[in-house]
């Protein structure tokens, strides 16, 4: 699939950080690097109520707010929609620390900061004007794919977003997530079970990090990344990626660092996008014995940290009901069955689904996605601060 830059926005740069100070000098050196291609940054930070001064601190050194009038930035909750112009595409920006267990100011709410509500609106009006929307958030659904039992958001609010996943995701044209610092994917299904309609695509990160939670299945720790999401502006949720990385295993004083890319999605993986469908299709294909499909799936999870490393039994069990089973309760017992009809084998109670005819794209753009560091000091990422740049 060829793609060509879209002229309104050739590039969309998303971020994370912890302190200020970093955020603004990466901000910077992307938007030095790239000068006339947009930009987005996703801040971490977790309390409510210092999230005025970060982000007018980052607006008035990096954006010209005034530019931006069609820009809607809600300074209580630092969410935000915005249409992308010259496209039916639209970008909503989602806080989904709110929802993260580690935030114990949201856990006793029903809906911190009205974004529930706001966000159930907003994918109804999209849908009146026959938009499409890219969803970006820092946090994802769903359960962590390197550990049997850590989840990030409370049980209710997994929930609650996915069943508006649900009820809009004929409005929803792709959607972004990092945190993990891991390079994966989620499947949401319909009121069937066996229908995707929506996929979270979690980019892995430009810091290498490795996991400070006890018990994980399998290495967990990354290469630095940086993902480039190409769509199609006649159909944009045909998207594709390529994806970048550095090695450090290879860089040393005498040798700088050295980005390369890693793979592209569509190449790897043989199938035609990232849509719902052929990722899951993608994932029939990684649940049987010896499947190539899921040794390249994780070898690229940890962004080829560590290539010749064997996932099996449990470990393959957990990436694989991960995938499928945004549900929390749904995943335990996925995970629970008995060996002889788990992610070991090829059993699976879904089955092959035919894509759709893919529509040839009259003109395309590019997403530039980099995840970086969320928290050291502390085992948790942040609330996003976005900042939205187009020109």
């Amino acid at each position: 699939m060829s793609f060509q830059p879209h002229p309104f926005m050739q590039h969309l740069v998303t971020m994370t950080t912890i302190p200020n100070t970093k955020c603004h000098q990466t901000q910077t050196q992307f938007i030095n690097k790239w000068p006339n291609n947009g930009s987005l940054g996703l801040m971490g930070h977790l309390k409510q109520t210092e999230l005025s001064d970060m982000v007018s601190t980052i607006t008035i050194d990096i954006i010209d707010l005034k530019k931006h009038t069609n820009l809607f930035v809600y300074f209580s909750g630092a969410f935000y929609s915005l249409p992308l112009p010259g496209t039916n595409l639209r970008a909503i920006v989602l806080n989904t620390v709110f929802y993260y267990k580690n935030d114990k100011l949201t856990g006793q709410l029903d809906d911190p900061a009205g974004q529930f509500d706001w966000f159930d609106k907003q994918m109804t009006n999209a849908s009146s004007a026959g938009e499409k929307v890219y969803i970006i958030a820092h946090v994802p659904p769903g359960q962590f794919e390197k550990h049997r039992n850590w989840s990030w958001f409370y049980p209710k609010f997994n929930i609650r977003f996915n069943n508006l996943i649900r009820k809009h995701a004929q409005s929803i044209g792709g959607m972004f997530f990092g945190h993990h610092h891991t390079d994966s994917y989620r499947l949401i299904y319909g009121s069937n079970g066996t229908q995707p309609v929506a996929a979270v695509l979690i980019a892995p990160a430009v810091t290498p990090w490795e996991t400070s939670l006890a018990n994980v299945t399998g290495s967990a720790y990354n290469n630095p990344a940086i993902r480039l999401y190409s769509y199609a502006q006649g159909s944009p949720e045909k998207l594709d990626f390529i994806q970048y990385y550095a090695n450090l295993t290879m860089a040393s004083d005498a040798r700088p660092l050295q980005w390369m890319e890693e793979y592209t999605a569509s190449t790897v993986y043989s199938i035609p996008d990232v849509t719902p469908t052929s990722l899951h299709n993608l994932t029939e294909r990684m649940k049987k014995d010896n499947s190539a499909e899921f040794k390249s799936y994780y070898k690229h999870n940890g962004v080829s940290a560590v290539p010749g490393e064997v996932c099996d039994g449990l470990c393959k069990t957990v990436q694989l009901c991960a995938i499928q089973n945004i549900n929390y309760d749904d995943y335990d017992k996925c995970v629970n069955k008995p060996a002889s009809t788990n992610y070991t084998t090829a059993s699976s109670p879904y089955t092959t689904i035919k894509p759709s005819t893919s529509v040839p794209p009259s003109s395309s753009g590019h997403l530039l996605t980099n995840w970086s560091i969320t928290a050291l000091a502390m085992t948790l990422a942040a609330i996003i601060i976005p900042i939205f740049n187009i020109y």
